[in-house]
């Protein structure tokens, strides 16, 4: 659950969440980089987080010796950064994500993600051009 809110708000609906289920969720409050003023507060059940998906989808598909390549912009990524052999965090991330990137990219505002994916696939592919 995903909510958005001014700050004050959501700092009392958080600790309600807290003292009435803390020990069934992972909460996650911060500031919408990209329309400042403006907080997210987002609760999910503490197995639901992004570092036990990859954990899951490795399992399901067979993909343990596989390297996982992952990309965030802010504070909900780090445990997904933390499992990944490769963290990609994009040049306007939240400094807490940036902190666990292995690499900062360019902004997203710039399709870094996409472009980074196209190197990476072209130079596995061999291929040297630099177009993007």
């Amino acid at each position: 659950m995903t909510i958005i809110h001014r700050k004050e708000v959501l700092d009392d609906l958080e600790q309600h969440i807290l003292d009435s289920h803390g020990q069934y969720v992972e909460i996650h409050h911060y500031e919408n980089q990209y329309d400042p003023g403006w907080y997210w507060l987002t609760v999910h059940d503490h197995r639901a987080s992004k570092d036990q998906a990859i954990e899951d989808l490795m399992k399901q598909f067979g993909l343990a010796e596989k390297r996982t390549v992952v990309f965030g912009d802010n504070r909900n990524d780090i445990s997904m950064f933390r499992k990944a052999d490769h963290a990609v965090a994009v040049a306007n991330a939240q400094p807490e994500a940036r902190q666990y990137a292995h690499e900062v990219i360019g902004s997203n505002e710039e399709d870094a993600v996409v472009n980074y994916l196209a190197r990476q696939w072209r130079k596995a592919k061999g291929d040297s051009t630099s177009g993007e």
